[in-house]
C-alpha cells in the first residue's frame, strides 16, 4: 500500500491527491495502487500529471466521490464504471488522449462541471440527464459541431468553452442555452453568426476570434472583443433562421400563386369554333356556341 493511501485509510480522510513524477514512477513499475478504491469515504480524488493510461473497474466503488480530477495523464478512454459515481459534481479529464466521450456520462446526474479539453474528441454525445451542468469545457479537441449541446437539457449551462476545434457553424438552437453567460468559440471555422445568438440574453462574454467570419464589420467587432457591440450588431444585421425560412416560404407561395394564375386558361380546349371571314348587314349570327372540354 502506498504511504499516502495508507495514511488516508488510517486517518479516515475524505481527500486524496496523488500527482507528479514519483507517482508516475510507481505506476510504471507496479501499476496504480488498488487500495485506493477501498477508501469508500473519499469525496475528493486527484490523480493527475502522471502516466496513468487506464482506469480500473474498481473506480465505481468510490460511491461518495464528488470531485474527480484526472487531468494531464495518458488516458485513452473513459471506463464506464465512472457511471456508478452518482454523487459526482466535478469531473476533470482534460489533457489526456481520449477519443470518445461515452454516453455513460449521462448517469452523472449531479454533475456541475465537466472538463474534457485537450483530448481527441470528434463528437460529443446527446446527454439528457446531466441537467445540472453549468460549466462545460471541450476546447482543444477535433469537434466539428456542437448541436448536441444546444439542447434544452443543458438549460442551466452558464459557461461553454469550445475554442480550438473545427466547428463550422453555430447551431440556431443555441437559443436553448438561455442561462449562458460565457461562450468561447475562439479559433474555429465559423463564417457567419445566427440571429438566434441574441436569445442568450444573459451572455456577458463571447469570444469569436480567429474565425473566418465573412461580415467584415462584425469581424472587426470580434477582433476588438466587444461583446455588447457584437450582440447588438447580430441583433440588427443577422436575421434569425426562422425569419429567413418564413421569407423563403412566402416567396415560394407567391411564385406558386403567380404560376397558377398564368396556367388558369392553359388547359382550355375548344371542340367547336366558328370562324367569320366576312359579313354584311344582311347576315346575322344568331348563336355563337363554344363547347369546352
Amino acid at each position: 500500500m502506498w504511504p499516502e493511501v495508507e495514511k488516508a485509510k488510517n486517518e479516515h480522510r475524505r481527500e486524496l491527491a496523488l500527482t507528479g513524477k514519483e507517482i508516475s514512477k510507481r505506476i510504471n513499475e507496479d501499476g496504480l495502487d488498488r487500495a485506493i478504491f477501498e477508501l469508500t469515504n473519499l469525496n475528493y480524488l486527484n490523480i493527475s500529471e502522471t502516466t496513468l493510461s487506464e482506469l480500473p473497474d474498481k473506480l465505481g466503488s468510490l460511491q461518495n466521490l464528488q470531485t474527480l480530477l484526472l487531468h494531464s495523464n495518458k488516458l485513452e478512454k473513459i471506463n464506464e464504471a465512472i457511471s456508478s459515481l452518482e454523487k459526482l459534481k466535478i469531473l476533470d479529464l482534460s489533457q489526456n488522449c481520449i477519443e470518445t466521450a461515452p454516453e455513460c456520462l449521462d448517469s452523472l446526474t449531479q454533475l456541475v462541471t465537466l472538463n474534457l479539453s485537450g483530448n481527441k474528441l470528434e463528437s460529443f454525445p446527446c446527454l439528457t440527464k446531466t441537467t445540472k451542468l453549468t460549466v462545460l469545457d471541450l476546447s482543444n479537441n477535433k469537434l466539428k459541431s456542437f448541436s448536441n449541446i444546444c439542447s434544452e437539457n443543458f438549460g442551466n449551462l452558464s459557461e461553454l468553452k469550445l475554442s480550438h476545434n473545427e466547428i463550422e457553424e453555430i447551431p440556431v438552437t443555441i437559443s436553448n442555452l438561455n442561462q449562458l453567460k460565457m461562450l468561447d468559440l475562439n479559433t474555429n471555422k465559423i463564417t457567419s453568426i445566427p440571429g438566434e445568438l441574441v436569445d442568450c440574453q444573459k451572455l456577458k462574454e463571447v469570444n469569436l476570434k480567429s474565425n473566418p467570419v465573412s461580415d467584415r464589420r462584425l469581424l472587426k467587432l470580434i477582433d476588438q472583443c466587444r461583446t455588447k457591440q457584437i450582440v447588438d450588431y447580430v441583433k440588427q444585421h443577422c436575421p434569425k433562421t426562422t425569419i429567413l425560412e418564413k421569407k423563403a416560404k412566402d416567396k415560394k407561395n407567391t411564385k406558386k400563386c403567380s404560376d397558377d394564375e398564368e396556367d388558369d386558361d392553359s388547359h382550355v380546349e375548344y371542340k367547336h369554333s366558328i370562324n367569320v371571314t366576312s359579313y354584311d348587314n344582311s347576315f346575322k349570327v344568331s348563336n355563337n356556341i363554344y363547347i369546352l372540354i
